[in-house]
């Protein structure tokens, strides 16, 4: 058996093991988290047509473009209607295929840079490749990647780029008669790639990473690496095409620097980047989201902390990038993959998301396969290799239980926002002014799952429950509109119109330009017989549609 057919081999294994462990997202349902915009209240994937491609292809969806992802859920509604089993089985085929492909670009990466007269023959890659794809497959925090429907983005995304990554180390390795055809299929896997989820147009500059290690092609002459720049330039530009697209589709829910000034937003990304590794190392208390703080003391351990941590590996790993360049590539593709999203162009309310991880923490796994088997080798005792065995295998397990616990957050909508009201505690209303505002979440996290979770309630026919939660939502945001919108429409579904009336006067009074509030409230109105007051509400709806000031 040469040695492709066998890194093949030893990357299906943990890609089963994947694929047992996430059977369990298959009896998941929707989550009211986005899944609502892009599955069951979507109709745009209903048909496969133009209108499918005026509205995905030709131009922005929910901030974003990424029309192969929304391809994806059409194909989905073709064959299993609103079934979520199928919207699930879809990621996780994805997520099984991107952990196969993680293992063997582990194995060709580490078996590239030991060479054909390493020691320990073919041990090194295939250890590194098995560890580095159970690190993948079964790490807590890409579960958030892969059980939620709406994130498909990630796995989409992430095939297609670690097929770029492999055709694009053919291409380096190929005669001259094969590379036009490797370059061209790694090109279109980016393009593919970006299309998935614009975050992938790190790419290129991962393509010089790799480069660096473990193809070694900067110790060549001057004109080699005049050609290393000159064959990416393809890349940089539909990069920087899909960059473009991004920004101007984000702009409106973008920070100003009014709001989150660049200073702030420098100590935010340096925290960013230790608290993914932080994560990444000790998967524990995870969490859908985590609030963004506007306004915070650089001075403080977490802040300051953090840049000297980061300011520390990135010194250490630069020192040894002779010596140990494995050390430095697999930092900088840490940094560089995360970079759209560490909060220098701060889009949305969150400080972070477990899911901006999925393809970032490849380069560290690999790392620990290769490192954790060198360092065997190194003490060339078998008992350092069943001690690594050991390792591998309570890793499995681990990991495996943790992830199965994480997929059963997001089981359904009650099961998740409970999960992130007690991650979140019970926050006092000086924190909720403190988080970021004007951004694509209007309210802060607390406020949004009790009103996320008053939803649900209310759908599902808890009532009371349903009205709990609405009054916590507004215990702490009193000015939270449409909160007071469905706790009316609550009220007058159960007859008491004197309380609906009063919550959507209180709507209108914190949002008055809104025209369905009026609508709303007119109808009201109307079944207590006020029909001058319907009329007047009426008018004033229709006037607000007129002059287009309405936000519906």
């Amino acid at each position: 058996m040469n040695d492709q057919k066998k890194y093949a081999l030893v990357s299906i294994i943990p890609a089963v093991i994947t694929a047992i462990v996430y059977l369990a997202s298959l009896d998941n349902g929707f989550v009211n988290w986005d899944d609502n915009l892009y599955v069951y209240d979507n109709p745009g994937i209903r048909a496969l047509g133009g209108g499918f491609f005026n509205a995905f292809v030709s131009s922005a969806f929910l901030n974003n473009w990424t029309p192969l992802t929304m391809f994806t859920y059409a194909l989905d509604y073709a064959v299993w209607g609103l079934n979520p089993f199928g919207y699930h089985l879809t990621n996780l085929v994805f997520h099984v295929a991107d952990t196969f492909l993680v293992g063997y670009l582990a194995s060709v990466m580490v078996a590239i840079a030991t060479g054909p007269d390493r020691k320990g023959g073919l041990d090194l890659p295939v250890f590194a490749g098995f560890f580095a794809a159970i690190l993948f497959g079964l790490h807590p925090a890409h579960v958030e990647s892969v059980a939620w429907v709406s994130e498909r983005k990630d796995v989409v995304s992430g095939l297609f780029f670690i097929l770029s990554l492999l055709f694009y180390v053919r291409y380096v390795q190929a005669t001259p008669g094969k590379k036009a055809s490797r370059y061209i299929l790694s090109l279109i896997c980016f393009f593919l790639s970006v299309a998935g989820k614009p975050m992938a147009v790190t790419l290129p500059a991962v393509l010089l990473i790799l480069d660096l290690w473990p193809l070694g092609r900067f110790k060549g002459p001057l004109s080699l690496v005049k050609t290393i720049v000159l064959e990416k330039l393809p890349f940089f530009a539909v990069s920087a095409a899909i960059a473009i697209v991004t920004v101007l589709a984000q702009k409106s829910s973008m920070a100003s620097v009014d709001v989150l000034p660049l200073t702030g937003r420098f100590f935010s990304a340096m925290r960013a980047y230790i608290f993914y590794l932080y994560k990444l190392l000790f998967p524990v208390t995870l969490a859908p989201f985590y609030p963004l703080e506007v306004r915070f003391d650089v001075y403080s351990f977490e802040y300051l902390g953090s840049l000297i941590a980061f300011t520390a590996i990135t010194i250490a790993t630069l020192a040894s990038i002779k010596k140990r360049p494995y050390l430095f590539a697999a930092w900088a593709y840490f940094v560089v993959t995360l970079l759209p999203v560490v909060g220098i162009l701060q889009a949305g309310s969150q400080s972070a998301a477990d899911r901006y991880t999925y393809l970032p923490s490849a380069g560290l796994f690999i790392l620990a396969g290769a490192g954790l088997w060198a360092l065997a080798e190194r003490a060339g005792q078998a008992s350092s290799k069943r001690v690594c065995a050991a390792i591998l295998i309570i890793v499995t397990v681990v990991l495996g239980l943790k992830t199965y616990a994480q997929i059963g957050i997001w089981k359904d909508p009650i099961t998740f926002w409970t999960h992130e009201i007690e991650y979140l505690g019970e926050p006092d209303k000086t924190r909720q002014v403190e988080l970021a505002e004007g951004m694509f979440e209007t309210v802060s996290p607390a406020v949004l799952a009790h009103y996320k979770r008053a939803i649900w309630y209310a759908k599902t026919g808890e009532v009371e429950k349903a009205f709990a939660d609405y009054a916590r939502a507004l215990a702490l945001n009193p000015e939270f509109s449409d909160c007071y919108l469905n706790r009316g429409v609550l009220y007058a579904r159960r007859g008491d119109l004197q309380e609906a009336l009063k919550d959507f006067s209180d709507a209108i009074r914190y949002n008055p330009k809104r025209a369905i509030l009026y609508y709303t409230r007119a109808q009201a109105y109307r079944d207590l017989g006020e029909d001058a007051l319907a009329a007047d509400d009426l008018l004033m709806a229709q006037s607000l549609d007129r002059d287009g000031s309405s936000d519906d």
